[in-house]
């Protein structure tokens, strides 16, 4: 599964990151849905997330420096699981910095 393409769903992210992962991801993409004012996650968006975690766990009082990664993120769309990793690891930079 290389292609971003064939991710439909939250659900698929289940096939390339461990269960514990998808867990923790499924609790952060609930959370982040929930938040008034502020769109969905794309699925992209949830891999860049699970790939994220699988580096380390990115805790609850981490959750709005990731909200504001995405919403500050120019990158271009990333367009293979490799991209998200590269953009995954953008993203613990950022937590890193910004702890």
């Amino acid at each position: 599964m290389d292609k971003l393409d064939s991710l439909k769903s939250y659900r698929d992210l289940r096939q390339l990151v461990p269960q514990e992962t998808f867990t923790q991801t499924m609790n952060f993409l609930s959370w982040h849905n929930r938040q008034r004012m502020t769109p969905m996650m794309e699925v992209w968006q949830g891999l860049v997330v699970a790939l994220a975690m699988e580096k380390g766990a990115i805790n609850s009082s981490q959750y709005q420096a990731v909200k504001s990664f995405f919403q500050q993120y120019k990158g271009e769309h990333p367009k293979s699981v490799d991209d998200c990793r590269s953009v995954a690891e953008d993203l613990r930079k950022y937590l890193s910095d910004n702890s």
